[in-house]
């Protein structure tokens, strides 16, 4: 059995931000009202 080890990316707001347009703001407004789904860690960090 072969087995690929998946590795997930990360990016910081910041980055999301540059890469699509969105400002940092408007993201975390998107995800305050429930248009973004962002996982949370135990500490309270987005995934």
């Amino acid at each position: 059995m072969n087995a690929t080890a998946v590795q997930e990316q990360t990016f910081t707001i910041a980055e999301v931000a540059a890469k699509t347009g969105v400002s940092a703001h408007t993201l975390r407004y998107y995800e305050r009202i429930g248009l973004l789904d962002v996982g949370r860690q135990a500490n309270g960090h987005r995934d």
